[in-house]
């Protein structure tokens, strides 16, 4: 059997947030050896073991060519450590915490076809951006070769939102808000997280739909496996029958002029319901996201929109499992609706 190559491509993403695959960018021709030994590494990495998706990722992590393996692990009962976790894990274990102090770091992934764009999911996203940075680089490709798409961690990141003048909104969303801040603060059960670490990322949340309002807050526990805000409302609204968003609202826990930080994962959560919403309806749709910042006396110091799409750069989800799962997927959506 020959050996397996890989003709690198670059990933492009756009002010508009289209992608495209182009030509291997001229300043990385020289890194094409790094990309070879990533996949080659990824590619005889034995980790992965999916016993209930079948869905294997193999994966390897380095710097400066030197190159570790990984993959995704699956436990309990529909429980998984991601390829880009044990990655993580590998690396920490192997440099140290090193965030922005090693150059040339490079991930590489085996899965799907040749032609295939990683798509780490939102949980994955929090750990790398957290342990590495958004500064190093993903190459994915096919165990057979072909085309491997080298992007960005930057390229999963969004956090340009857009300033929306109080006046303009105010009238529609101030009872929500005000709703969201004191609901949500009835409903946080946190007795673990330290006050002074990541304020950004303490937030209440409120999904409005047709039907009714969906409340969230986190939860933490002692093994420090949080239900996070939004996931907490999420599953309010799957339990009711009821993923037909108007829009959302997340608001600032802590006193400050800026949205708070939402975590990847937890924006996960809320794709995969606009997703459920989309395979009943049979229609697109991306609610809008108001993120919201308060003063002292709950007085609302900024709001700032983005949507449940636009801040999830090429999402994961339930289509990376394949067309005949999303079919799956719509007619067990459908059946759990009727009854």
């Amino acid at each position: 059997m020959a050996k397996s190559y890989w003709e690198f491509k670059s990933l492009v993403r756009h002010s508009d947030s289209r992608t495209e695959v182009i030509e291997l960018k001229p300043e990385l021709l020289g890194r094409v050896g790094f990309y070879t030994r990533a996949l080659e590494k990824a590619k005889k990495s034995s980790m992965a073991n999916p016993q209930f998706s079948l869905y294997f990722v193999k994966e390897s992590i380095g710097s400066e060519g030197r190159f570790l393996p990984a993959g995704n692990i699956e436990y309990g009962f529909c429980s998984a450590l991601h390829g880009e976790e044990t990655a993580i894990a590998a690396f920490v274990s192997h440099y140290g915490s090193s965030r922005g102090k090693l150059k040339n770091v490079v991930l590489g992934i085996i899965a799907g076809n040749p032609g295939n764009v990683a798509s780490p999911c939102g949980n994955c996203r929090d750990i790398m951006l957290e342990t590495l940075g958004s500064d190093f680089e993903i190459v994915s490709g096919a165990a057979e070769g072909g085309i491997a798409v080298v992007s960005s961690m930057s390229d999963y990141m969004f956090s340009d939102f857009s300033s929306v003048a109080l006046k303009t909104i105010l009238v529609l969303l101030k009872e929500n808000i005000l709703a969201t801040t004191t609901e949500g603060e009835k409903l946080m059960n946190d007795a673990y997280g330290p006050l002074d670490i990541h304020p950004e990322r303490r937030y209440h949340v409120c999904i409005i739909t047709a039907m009714g309002k969906y409340f969230g807050a986190r939860d933490v526990f002692s093994e420090y496996h949080p239900i996070y805000a939004l996931h907490d409302a999420v599953r309010q609204a799957r339990r009711v029958k009821d993923p037909f968003m108007r829009h959302v609202i997340i608001v600032r826990e802590d006193l400050a002029d800026v949205p708070p930080h939402v975590m990847y994962k937890d924006r996960q959560h809320l794709y995969e319901l606009n997703l459920q919403a989309e395979l009943l309806s049979g229609k697109n749709q991306d609610p809008p996201v108001y993120l919201v910042s308060v003063k002292r006396d709950f007085e609302i110091s900024g709001i700032w929109r983005t949507s449940v799409k636009e801040w999830l750069p090429l999402p994961f989800g339930p289509h990376n499992f394949g067309n005949d799962f999303m079919r799956h997927l719509a007619d067990y959506y459908h059946k759990k609706h009727m009854n």
